[in-house]
């Protein structure tokens, strides 16, 4: 398999080979029982006998790393040459591929795993680690200075950006963290491992009851971390800094008989009503600078010696919930980023114990349900807000506000409204429903989830060991951006003086990630802007495209160069310049900034490479089906499932 992009930014591909297909032949690519791995060996699998001690040995290691106060970083380091244009064999006619190339310029059998990253992954999960990365150190020329600038994933740079990182006197950290969490009587946390039956093929050797996901749930946690083994519902982290992300499951306690609302007895004010809660309390040690500013911070000004202190702290955090009485006052609180998190691991943990074709089936299947409930819930409200009008009944104040956001017209099929019928099955209507679809779509997508392809995407067992884990460990936002990159038109006017004229921010805020809906977005605003003479100063729409993997700054693909002079009087607005600055700084590390105007390392075919990466809408890895299409055969089964209740209901 290739090594692509090594894990960084939770990508795996090579770049521009994100959505590569072979016209639909798929390969159920089962981290467990891999078809196309049979060479691979006994230890490199944590769902094989061997593979199993071998994970629980590592598991065991990051364990006692994390109550050492250490965190444990892994980086694989790769000698792979350049991917020549018309590659053949020692004969000279032999179609090249990677997956059959090795750094010694033979042709063979690469399906053997490098560094067993699936097993050597829990040493780094379970200390706080960042997951393993690797880095293709062909070419690096230790004479020659790095530009850091630059780092795409994989390369040395990317390696040094990401050490740099994890240096508490270069960006934030905290060691030796500890993580207690306190719940309301009604709740409490789920520490149960979920069951698991081994679905391996019956004429595999590695078949085994071995869950090869077990140590992924640990004690009730998601995440970079160890459990307590003595005090409950206590983690703790050798090392983590702010876009560390873990999460866990709640349920009801035993005692609550599904009842939310508890009553406390107190002293002082007798029987209290008591909301479900849950406090956090996070004790860390941090190294911080005297009055200073971290590295990071510094924005290439002159490195000066300054004082550090270290420091013990504890964070105290208390969270109310509201309790939802019906469907549609839970989906009403969605927070679509958060949810992103949660789903990720849920899919990996399917993977591993199905296989990865079988985890884009329970993908698919956890958004029909969802959107089945949703569209139930819009009739039932809708019900009852007819009913409501013909009493003189006051609802409440979150009543009142659910009901103000609730438009009946694009809930319900056939009411007259301003959106299709097929958007109104997939909860377009909905202000927080609307954003599912493409979240499902985007994370069965994304690199560590997606099956393998026989001619086409078809990373090494290591490589997509390192995109998961990289994905892991992200916070809400990181997450969204990976999965489905932030896409904005600016309307940059670019004046003869080279003063800006009042560009503040994006024109359009969300373009759809398809190469139709960049193409309308930038006929829009190039309309808009006709009036602007080349006299005066020529507007020139930019296009900002944010991930983890790189920031680019862009023109549309048509646009000349020469169109305007040679290109030289492009002008990035301030407002567009600190946008950058702020999304590259939101990460745990920065990722190459290119602005292909003005930027010779970036030419015309990479570009283009980088931007089909991202136009996620037009995946075709099932050879069947882009977005457009996959959402109209959900919106299908979904009407066809609403006829059949229908239809029954008049029997």
């Amino acid at each position: 398999g290739e090594v692509g992009s090594g894990g960084f930014g939770g990508s795996c591909a090579p770049v521009g080979e994100r959505f590569s297909s072979s016209n639909g032949c798929a390969v159920s690519s089962n981290n467990a029982y891999l078809e196309d791995q049979k060479e691979m060996d006994a230890w490199a699998l944590p769902g094989s006998k061997m593979g199993s001690k071998t994970a629980d040995y590592f598991n065991s290691l990051g364990e006692r790393a994390a109550l050492l106060a250490m965190g444990v970083e892994l980086f694989g380091l790769v000698d792979i040459p350049p991917r020549a244009t018309n590659p053949t064999d020692n004969n000279g006619n032999i179609p090249y591929t990677m997956r059959h190339y090795k750094s010694n310029h033979y042709l063979v059998e690469q399906d053997r795993v490098g560094f067993g990253f699936s097993v050597l992954r829990f040493l780094s999960d379970r200390s706080g680690g960042c997951g393993p990365l690797l880095v293709n150190v062909n070419g690096f020329d230790a004479n020659i200075k790095l530009d850091l600038d630059r780092g795409d994933g994989g390369s040395v740079e990317g390696m040094v950006k990401e050490v740099l990182a994890r240096c508490p006197w270069y960006r934030p950290c905290a060691f030796g963290a500890l993580l207690r969490i306190r719940t309301s009587p009604a709740i409490t946390i789920n520490t149960k491992q979920p069951k698991f039956t081994t679905t391996a093929p019956n004429n595999s050797s590695n078949t085994t009851d071995i869950d090869p996901a077990r140590h992924l749930f640990n004690l009730g946690m998601y995440g970079s971390c160890t459990a307590d083994r003595i005090d409950e519902n206590t983690w703790h982290f050798g090392c983590c800094d702010a876009n560390t992300t873990t999460s866990f499951d709640l349920e009801f306690s035993g005692s609550s008989n599904g009842v939310v609302d508890h009553v406390a007895h107190t002293e002082i004010r007798g029987e209290v009503k008591m909301d479900p809660c849950v406090q956090t309390c996070f004790a860390y040690t941090a190294i911080m600078p005297k009055g200073g500013k971290w590295s990071c911070d510094k924005d290439g000004e002159e490195e000066e010696e300054q004082e550090w202190v270290t420091v013990r702290r504890l964070a105290v955090l208390t969270t109310t919930m509201d309790v939802a009485k019906d469907t549609e006052s839970l989906t009403q609180s969605l927070d679509a980023e958060a949810l992103s998190v949660v789903l990720f691991h849920k899919l990996l943990t399917s993977s591993l114990r199905t296989c990865l074709t079988e985890s884009q089936i329970i993908g698919k299947e956890w958004l029909l349900n969802t959107l089945f409930a949703t569209y139930l819930s819009a009739k039932s409200h809708a019900k009852r807000l007819k009913s409501n009008s013909r009493h003189t009944f006051q609802p409440s104040a979150s009543n009142l506000e659910m009901s103000q956001r609730f438009f009946v017209k694009e809930r319900i099929l056939n009411a007259g409204g301003q959106i299709s019928n097929r958007d109104v099955l997939l909860a377009q209507g909905h202000d927080r429903i609307c954003s599912l679809p493409l979240l499902v779509f985007s994370l069965l997508q994304c690199d560590g989830l997606r099956p393998s392809s026989k001619n086409g995407y078809n990373p090494s067992v290591d490589a997509r060991v390192c995109a998961c884990t990289n994905m892991g460990i992200m916070n809400p936002g990181d997450m969204s951006r990976c999965i489905a990159p932030r896409l904005e038109l600016w309307g940059n006017v670019a004046a003869a003086s080279g003063k800006e004229e009042n560009v503040e921010g994006p024109t359009v805020d969300s373009v759809n990630l398809s190469k139709h809906a960049l193409e309308l977005a930038f006929e829009d605003l190039e309309k808009d802007c006709a009036n602007v003479t080349s006299g005066s100063g020529s507007s020139i729409p930019l296009f900002f495209l944010d991930s983890p993997r790189q920031i680019l700054v862009f023109h549309h693909p048509s646009y000349q160069r020469n169109k305007n002079g040679n290109g030289s009087d492009i002008y990035i607005s301030e407002a567009l310049h600190k946008t950058v600055k702020e999304a590259a700084r939101s990460y745990r590390v920065f990722p190459p900034v290119y602005y292909c105007n003005q930027d010779n390392n970036v030419n015309n075919d990479r570009f283009l490479r980088i931007l089909n990466d991202a136009m996620v809408e037009d995946s075709m890895n099932d050879g069947m089906s882009n977005f457009e299409d996959w959402c109209t055969d959900i919106a299908d089964m979904l009407h066809e499932e609403l006829m059949s209740r229908k239809n029954s209901n008049k029997r």
